[in-house]
């Protein structure tokens, strides 16, 4: 046993003189340096030397080379390391904590070369023959590799001669080629160099390789950096937790961990530190990995951290770079024991870790929502761009218009002038007519005088007479009748002027001598003062009957212009507001709009949702109560039979349809209510006859409702109804309306309905309007118009209505028509409802929508010049491809071919309340 343990003794010796006597050309050459200022942008992995003449950091002195020796050979032990050699993958647990506290003391120097690719479990593999053969290759780095030689451990004669250079040279480039994504990056330069000192080229490429690998290095040279990275994010992180105080005054003075602690993970502090130093970090890193790195920096801030709470920025930084070593005065164990005595977990940094990973997803996602909307950004310029050119175009169009109106404007002046002298010669006519009667009197009075001389010869010609007197009386009544007529029909007044001058000659030249004598100054009077009311109501009688609102009356006092509409009366414009007045005075203001018209029912009974949805496409069922909705009466082949408002409230189901259709509406829904009730179903339906409807509309209306109502209208939503007091009248309200702008549509008690249309009237902002403001505003907000726009041979999803079918009805259906609609949602339709802004004169309804090569392509339903556009706008229907925005097609308008665009609806923005 003891021989056994003199031969061990004697060949371990041996081994480490052998060792000893190879390093002693190393040693010599080891000066201790500084290097080159390190770059701290997290994209490079240079080293910035711009003045290459100029010594990076001053030679080292005999005194820190003392200072920083290894432990004395008589303090080795040499038993221990060569058990290391020799049976390192047989250690025990406790074995490798003993290892530990010797590295604390340093490897011995002289074993270095031996002992590390022990510890690292460096495995041939073929490496070294594949160093040789990569030798043999060339790299696209070699350029860089040569300008960064001499920057590389710049005081270090072994590197600064040619052969330290060229090994330095090869490994570096033998890994460039092995590993093609990280290639070159000049840390690896400082990776290399510590080995080099202490192992052949070859072998210090394989440990430089296990480094990369094994001790997962390589991710600090990727070309994303992502783990040196994740390793600053981790450091940041223990950082907080052992030194929160120097986290947060580095925080405060704006310093980041890349500005001073990436060179550390970049060179294992090879880049600022004496290489003794560096090698008991290389003995530390061997043993215990890489995330000694972390406990190693903790300790440097820990033992500095008087000396860094002092500083500011500048100073800071510098601090951090070039003088956290000078603390431990060369004492490297030092260091090296404290940082063992710092306790990081492996769970801590996995945390780290994965926090790094979130925060990385994280900032990968707001760099592309970053990116996208500097794309929508670009975008937007373009389409201002394209704004701003358009605004050109139409300040020259506004040009072009404005000369336009001064022409109509002089033309205009001219028909007055034109009127006033037509005023003047019936004047004049009126005056000539009004001294008739006094000529006939003064002539029948000379005349009698001769006629009574002869009244004898003329007695027997009397019953004659007294029948012509009969027709004469008639004929005065006539022309009293022509006279009275003239008043409202001024172009007739010359004809008839003609015929009576003709009558007056005719009358001069056949009337016989004897009629006069017979004619008093009374008969005369009464022939031309006989009231004419017989033939004016005869002549009413003969008109077609229309009915009445209960506005009527106060429409005419208000100078409303009655026309028949939808089988009522109702006023196209009142005569102190034209129609283009009207409709701006609403889009600024408020109007009145009299829609008492309009068919009003209410749908009552437990049944009342399920039977209603077998009519309309709405979702009654998930209708909240005191909201409303726009929806569609369709028939059996998907067609539209009218357009209708449905209400929703607790009891009753409110709904509101067009008065034109309102014969068929109500044929259609009694037809299925028959059918509905005989199934079993419990609902009612009736017409509400006792109220009246109106409809104010415009930006004041609610600041003009509010002061009858007594209370803020702000909380009252769009398309939302409820029962309220309207100056103390009962009256049901809803927020809505055909105009595109913010209003009510007010259900009135019909006896009331003059009281609040007065007190709505009397507000300064509000004027009444009629069917013609209304229906140019409501296709400015492109709105439907029934009869026009939508009819029974039109789908809801051919006039791009498809909206007003919720998700749930076109998953069940059970509406009119849902076998021929659902289909068109999902496939398509022929044709589609489109706006169109018309060139030259407007495009009315039934105008031919041509494309490009002239083919009829659909028709125009609606069309009128928009007052706040200043342009022609349409609405028609065209074959489906021809109506997405921006496509250029014809209108034919009075056999002449007009230019128009598709554009997207509503011509004008709508300002419904939210």
């Amino acid at each position: 046993m003891a021989a056994e343990t003199a031969a061990t003794t004697t060949t371990t010796t041996a081994f480490v003189d052998t060792f000893v006597d190879y390093s002693k050309h190393h040693d010599e050459a080891e000066i201790m340096n500084k290097l080159a200022a390190f770059s701290d942008d997290d994209d490079t992995c240079s080293f910035d030397s711009s003045q290459d003449e100029k010594l990076l950091t001053p030679p080292a002195t005999g005194d820190v080379e003392d200072g920083c020796q290894d432990v004395d050979d008589e303090a080795i032990d040499w038993e221990f390391w060569s058990t290391v050699i020799s049976d390192f993958a047989q250690f025990s647990q406790s074995q490798l904590q003993q290892l530990s506290i010797q590295v604390q003391h340093g490897i011995p120097s002289a074993l270095r070369g031996t002992i590390w690719p022990v510890i690292a479990k460096k495995t041939d593999s073929g490496l070294q023959d594949d160093y040789i053969q990569l030798l043999k290759q060339d790299s696209v780095y070699e350029k860089a590799i040569t300008r960064d030689l001499h920057r590389t451990f710049p005081q270090h004669p072994f590197f600064q001669s040619h052969v330290g250079q060229e090994a330095l040279f090869n490994v570096v480039k033998a890994y460039s080629i092995y590993d093609p994504e990280v290639g070159y990056c000049q840390g690896i330069a400082f990776i290399a160099g510590p080995l080099l000192l202490h192992m052949p080229e070859e072998e210090a490429f394989c440990i430089l390789v296990q480094l990369m690998q094994k001790y997962h290095l390589r991710g600090h040279y990727t070309p994303q950096l992502d783990l040196l990275r994740q390793r600053l994010f981790q450091f940041d992180g223990l950082l907080l937790d052992h030194l929160p105080h120097i986290h947060r005054h580095f925080n405060e003075q704006g310093v980041r961990s890349n500005m001073y602690a990436s060179q550390w993970f970049l060179t294992l502090f090879a880049y600022k530190f004496p290489l003794d130093v560096v090698y008991r970090i290389y003995d530390t890193l061997f043993t215990e990995g890489v995330d000694c790195l972390f406990r190693i920096g903790l300790a440097l801030l820990f033992k500095n951290q008087c000396t860094i709470l002092s500083l500011d920025f500048e100073a800071l930084v510098t601090y951090l770079k070039d003088d956290m070593l000078a603390v431990y005065k060369d004492n490297i164990t030092d260091l090296l024991c404290e940082s063992f005595e710092i306790k990081i977990s492996h769970k801590k940094l996995d945390k780290l870790a994965k926090d790094y990973q979130v925060e990385t997803a994280k900032a990968d996602t707001e760099a592309g929502l970053i990116q996208s909307l500097r794309k929508e950004n670009r975008h937007l310029a373009e389409k201002s761009r394209s704004v701003e050119i358009e605004n050109e175009n139409l300040k020259k169009e506004q040009a072009r218009v404005a000369q336009a109106l001064i022409s109509k404007k002089l033309e205009l002046a001219r028909a007055h002038d034109e009127n006033d002298a037509l005023k003047q010669q019936a004047a004049e006519l009126r005056r000539v007519i009004d001294i008739i009667p006094t000529q006939i009197e003064n002539q029948v009075q000379s005349d009698m005088e001769v006629l009574c001389l002869k009244n004898q010869t003329l007695n027997q010609r009397n019953a004659q007479l007294q029948d012509q007197l009969q027709d004469m009386e008639a004929l005065v009544i006539e022309i009293k009748l022509k006279y009275a007529q003239s008043e409202s029909e001024r172009e007739l007044l010359n004809q008839r002027v003609t015929d009576l001058k003709r009558w007056m000659n005719n009358t001069h030249t056949h009337l016989p001598a004897m009629l006069v004598t017979k004619l008093s100054r009374s008969t005369l009077a009464s022939i031309v003062t006989r009231p004419m009311t017989k033939r004016c109501y005869a002549a009413a009688a003969n008109s077609e009957p229309v009915k009445k609102t209960a506005l009527y009356d106060f429409h005419v006092k208000h100078g409303g212009k009655m026309v028949p509409f939808a089988g009522y009366a109702m006023p196209v414009q009142y005569s102190n507001m034209g129609m283009l007045a009207s409709h701006l005075h609403t889009r600024e203001k408020a109007s009145i709009f009299d829609v008492s018209h309009m068919l009003q029912s209410r749908v009552t009974g437990k049944d009342r949702k399920a039977f209603f949805e077998t009519l309309v496409v709405a979702d009654l069922q998930n209708l909240p109560v005191g909201q409303g909705t726009l929806s569609v009466f369709t028939n059996e082949q998907g067609g539209i039979i009218d357009d209708t408002i449905v209400m929703q409230h607790d009891d009753s189901l409110y709904v509101v349809s067009n008065a034109g259709c309102a014969d068929k509406d109500l044929a259609h829904i009694r037809k299925h209510l028959a059918e509905f009730q005989k199934k079993g179903g419990e609902v009612e339906f009736n017409v509400i006859t006792d109220h009246s409807l109106i409809a104010i509309q415009g930006p004041k209306a609610a600041a003009a409702l509010e002061t009858l109502v007594g209370q803020s209208l702000n909380d009252f939503s769009f398309m939302n109804g409820k029962h309220m007091e309207v100056a103390g009248v009962p009256c049901h309200i809803a927020r809505s309306g055909y105009t595109g702008e913010d209003g009510f549509e007010l259900s009135v008690p019909t006896e009331e309905v003059v009281n609040i249309t007065e007190k709505l009237l009397a507000h300064p902002d509000v004027e009444m309007a009629g069917l013609g403001a209304r229906d140019s505003l409501r296709l400015e907000a492109g709105l439907c118009l029934y009869g026009n726009d939508l009819d029974e041979t039109t789908t809801p999803v051919e006039a791009g209505l498809t909206w007003t079918i919720p998700k749930s009805r076109r998953e069940t259906g059970g509406f009119l028509g849902a076998e021929h609609i659902l289909p068109q949602i999902k496939g398509g339709v022929s044709r589609r409802r489109v706006g169109l802004f018309v060139e030259g004169a407007p495009a009315r309804g039934g105008a031919e929508i041509l494309n490009k090569e002239g083919e009829v392509i659909g028709v125009v339903t609606s069309g009128c010049p928009s007052p706040i556009l200043k342009k022609n706008v349409a609405m028609g229907y065209v074959k489906n491809g021809s109506h997405k925005k921006g496509t250029e097609l014809d209108v034919k308008v009075r056999n002449k071919i007009q230019k128009a665009v598709v554009t997207k609806m509503p011509f004008v923005e709508s300002n419904y309340h939210k």
